[in-house]
């Protein structure tokens, strides 16, 4: 969808709504409900990341209930991953709840595109949750899905620059903040350069957090 690409991208997040919803009212017109899955998911994502936590939880509830396969609910469950991360804290219920709902199911029946994405989402979930083990554990299972794949490497790169900042490996930390930002620039993608300096806020905002009730 010209919707998606648009707004994930932060090309232009207006106009990528725009499209998004026109598409989701043409395919549920034509009861081609799988096709809106992908709408209804992608502008959950595209509102999570613009910080309108009310819509996408719609939006996104909307795509749970049409789900039809393991890849499409996992790909919604990470989503609603996301946007609960940020609207209710990384130690919420709610968050409990979709990490154990997520964690039920068999990973390697999904495709792979879906699992690269939920485990970077797990293992930055579990990085702001300071559960490290967990961290690197979800970061060893996506690396070798990300490492051919620069757009989503990046976010590898990402997670694992706030894995060595959490662990007091400052100047490597850096080298792969850098690594990540650099690839997000080449590739013009302004929606992950957005969504990294927000994430990187998060997770000192955690930290910070953490530090202040020892």
């Amino acid at each position: 969808m010209l919707g998606s690409f648009l707004g994930l991208r932060g090309i232009d997040k207006k106009r990528g709504r725009k499209h998004l919803e026109l598409g989701i009212q043409m395919l549920v017109k034509k009861e081609d409900f799988s096709g809106a899955w992908v709408g209804w998911n992608n502008l959950g994502e595209l509102l999570w990341k613009s910080s309108e936590f009310r819509s996408s939880a719609f939006h996104l509830q909307r795509a749970l209930e049409m789900a039809s396969n393991l890849s499409m609910k996992l790909e919604t469950l990470r989503n609603l991953l996301e946007l609960h991360l940020r609207k209710d804290g990384s130690n919420s219920k709610r968050v409990d709840q979709i990490l154990q709902e997520i964690e039920t199911h068999h990973f390697d029946e999904a495709e792979g595109y879906e699992q690269m994405q939920l485990f970077n989402s797990l293992a930055f979930g579990y990085l702001l949750r300071g559960e490290l083990k967990k961290a690197k554990r979800y970061l060893k299972k996506t690396i070798p899905f990300t490492a051919c794949n620069e757009e989503y490497h990046l976010y590898t790169l990402c997670n694992l620059a706030l894995l060595f900042k959490v662990s007091g490996l400052n100047a490597k930390a850096e080298v792969f903040w850098t690594r990540a930002m650099s690839i997000a620039k080449q590739k013009n993608h302004y929606g992950a350069l957005d969504q990294m300096t927000k994430n990187l806020q998060l997770f000192e905002k955690e930290m910070q957090k953490k530090f202040t009730h020892r």
